[in-house]
């Protein structure tokens, strides 16, 4: 009794991945327990850095390279990259001294390692040919951004009285533009209070310094911003950050009059938190993490597109563009039992989806546990027909006195099956009748196909299944209503479960 809204639904369902001609996501380090990686740029080619056994490596994402080792490194705890499509690749990572308490930071592009009293959040930006650090730390009652030279001299750039948090920079034409939040969270009397704020300033080599400039409201919990510069004449930042509703945000202005930007307004994206955004011939793209989906949003006009389903909840993410085009994303979560794992996908060949992967762009389901998910919303769809079955007996006996008090037991039969498959039908009547939107009820049941392909395929099971019974014509109605109801009952809820599982009703 599916299968028609099934086939009406394959008309209308998003394939969950490849609409936007990304590749199915691969798993990467998977002997590691704790990948500790970044992505970043090399001379334009999309480059995964990552400490492995004791030395941080370098590994071309395009598969025709081999990977590189960077440095040897013991108990690293951070690890921060800095690349460009004109600039070698570079990294620092830090690791704490046990003699001391202090840690210690190594890069690719210093002769010496330079130490810090607290493990700071670097980032990094390759900038005229030079690498330049920054980071934000607590400074007395409130807060600051510096800028680390290699020998850890501490420069300080802005400084507030609140918190700073998801501090990220990108550079081009002499110009850093940094973005950040900044605010705070606090317990009161009458329970948590806060107020976050995304800001951005700018910050060029000579030491000239402007902003910050306020971008809006911004989630204090959401530690992640996202920044992107296009250089040259007519060159765009653009800066993404989530607001305080949960949607992510993205403020793109000329970077070469920077000021001016907060009064052209800030574009709505879609919810989630943004791994990263990118800027080439004018178009800038955002990828925002929610849950196990990336997704890519391009113009804020156009709409956001599921580029990649993770099978475990994003917890970090990066997403860049390379020298050909490519956009490529990775991105860390853990999986049941705590152990964390690292994915790569990009849009260099778009996935081929197999039948699995179309029934389970039709249900919603993750590609990855298709069998895990089919059984248990299955199960839910048959709990939901005994309990709607078993609450509406008491109506079916009703029903019987009226239909089959003078009919045969097969005639009472087959009323009963018409009976018990029109129920959901002449609910969803009554429903609309009282005024339900339409946009939230035809969900519920699959739509029209779903509703009849279920009605009519339950009203034919129940009077299969109870033929030839020797029975009375009253109880030969129930049985046979009861089953009908229920069978079609379990083929929309079956359908529609995605609906009301967005709707919190499951």
């Amino acid at each position: 009794m599916l299968v028609a809204a099934v086939a009406g639904a394959f008309a209308w369902a998003q394939p969950y991945a490849a609409d936007g001609g990304f590749d199915r996501p691969r798993a990467l380090l998977p002997h590691l327990e704790r990948p500790l990686a970044k992505l970043a740029l090399d001379r334009g080619r999309a480059t995964l850095v990552s400490w492995e056994d004791g030395t941080v490596v370098a590994r071309d994402l395009s598969g025709d390279r081999e990977a590189r080792p960077l440095g040897d490194a013991d108990g690293v705890r951070d690890l921060t990259v800095a690349g460009a499509h004109d600039a070698l690749l570079q990294a620092i990572w830090a690791w704490r001294d046990l003699t001391t308490g202090r840690y210690l930071y190594r890069s690719t592009f210093a002769d010496e390692p330079f130490e810090s009293g607290q493990l700071l959040p670097l980032t990094a930006v390759q900038q005229s040919g030079e690498t330049w650090l920054f980071s934000h730390r607590g400074r007395d009652a409130g807060a600051e951004i510096v800028r680390l030279t290699p020998t850890g001299e501490a420069i300080t750039l802005y400084r507030t009285d609140l918190q700073i948090t998801g501090l990220s920079a990108a550079a081009a034409d002499g110009v850093v533009h940094l973005t950040w939040i900044e605010g705070f969270t606090e317990t009161t009397a009458l329970g948590s209070a806060s107020d976050w704020r995304a800001q951005a300033a700018w910050w060029s080599p000579d030491g000239r310094w402007a902003g910050p400039a306020e971008l809006g409201a911004a989630d204090g919990q959401v530690e992640r911003t996202a920044t992107a510069v296009e250089a040259g004449t007519g060159a765009l930042a653009q800066r993404t950050w989530t607001g305080d509703d949960g949607i992510a945000r993205r403020w793109r202005v000329p970077a070469a009059d920077p000021l001016e930007g907060p009064a052209r307004g800030v574009a709505a994206l879609v919810a989630g938190r943004p791994i990263g955004t990118t800027l080439a011939a004018g178009v800038g793209t955002d990828f925002v993490a929610r849950g196990h989906t990336v997704w890519r949003v391009g113009e804020p006009a156009s709409p956001p597109v599921a580029v990649a389903w993770s099978p475990v909840v994003i917890r970090e993410g990066w997403a860049i563009l390379d020298a050909e085009g490519i956009h490529h994303l990775a991105w860390i979560g853990s999986e049941a039992g705590g152990r964390d794992v690292l994915y790569a996908s990009d849009d260099r060949r778009p996935m081929v989806r197999g039948p699995l992967d179309e029934i389970a762009a039709v249900f919603g389901w993750r590609p990855w546990s298709v069998a895990e998910e089919a059984v248990g919303q299955l199960g839910a769809s048959l709990l939901a027909a005994v309990l709607v079955s078993a609450s509406t007996l008491p109506l079916l006996w009703a029903l019987a006195v009226v239909l089959a008090r003078r009919a045969s037991a097969a005639a009472a039969r087959w009323r009963g099956a018409l009976a018990g498959a029109a129920l959901p039908g002449l609910g969803v009547l009554a429903a609309v009748v009282l005024g339900a939107p339409a946009a939230v009820l035809w969900p519920l049941v699959g739509g029209v196909g779903a509703l009849a392909a279920a009605s009519a395929g339950a009203a034919l099971l129940a009077a299969w299944l109870w033929r030839g019974r020797d029975l009375e014509a009253l109880p030969a109605f129930v049985g046979a209503g009861a089953t009908a109801l229920a069978c079609a009952t379990a083929g929309i809820a079956f359908v529609g479960f995605q609906a009301w599982v967005d709707l919190g009703l499951w």
